[in-house]
């Protein structure tokens, strides 16, 4: 997988191949995408 970066949210992961399902990966780590306040400041390359 590439570094991740804010849009990374949106990449589907493969769950179930015979159903095709797929889950979104900010669904599987929700908190992780800077949603919360303690991260919205937070730009690309760190730096606020």
């Amino acid at each position: 997988m590439m570094q991740l970066s804010k849009d990374s949210g949106e990449i589907e992961i493969l769950t179930d191949y015979e159903n095709r399902k797929t889950v979104r990966l900010k669904e599987l780590i929700p908190d992780w995408w800077g949603l919360d306040k303690k991260f919205s400041n937070i730009s690309v390359g760190g730096k606020i």
